[in-house]
């Protein structure tokens, strides 16, 4: 192996390891996970934030279910299967996220809060209802 050939593996071995590097820092660990079993980590971006939107769009039904029964009983549901009960909601709808569920439950102070989970660091979505907002908890 000549002075050349040798110049060029190391600039290539160096190459390899900014760009993974790189994603590592963009994608954090999903990134990097993409990048080591030869999926391009780009497209991964893109249906994640589609899962997320799909599963807010999922969460806006109950949502508007729980406003209308707390109309009609100045109350919230203690669970989700009333809304069915009453007909507010053919089904308890998943949140989209593989088989994962929404999960709820009633507060004194925030009047409820639905949840999902979903990314790889396993992240909390929460809806408020007092707040009226979505937020994201690690």
């Amino acid at each position: 192996m000549n002075h050349r050939a040798v110049v060029r593996l190391c600039g290539v071995t160096a190459a390899v390891v900014l760009f993974v590097v790189g994603w590592t820092a963009i994608g954090g660990a999903y990134g990097a996970k993409a990048l080591l079993f030869g999926r391009n980590p780009l497209r991964l971006i893109p249906r994640t934030i589609e899962r997320e939107a799909r599963a807010r769009v999922r969460g806006q039904e109950v949502i508007d279910a729980l406003a209308s029964y707390h109309a009609k009983h100045a109350a919230y549901p203690a669970t989700l299967d009333a809304l069915v009960a009453e007909r507010w909601l053919a089904e308890v709808p998943a949140s989209g996220i593989g088989d994962h569920r929404f999960t709820y439950r009633t507060d004194p102070v925030k009047g409820y809060v639905l949840e999902f989970f979903m990314g790889p660091n396993y992240e909390k979505h929460s809806y408020e209802g007092a707040a009226g907002a979505w937020r994201i908890d690690q």
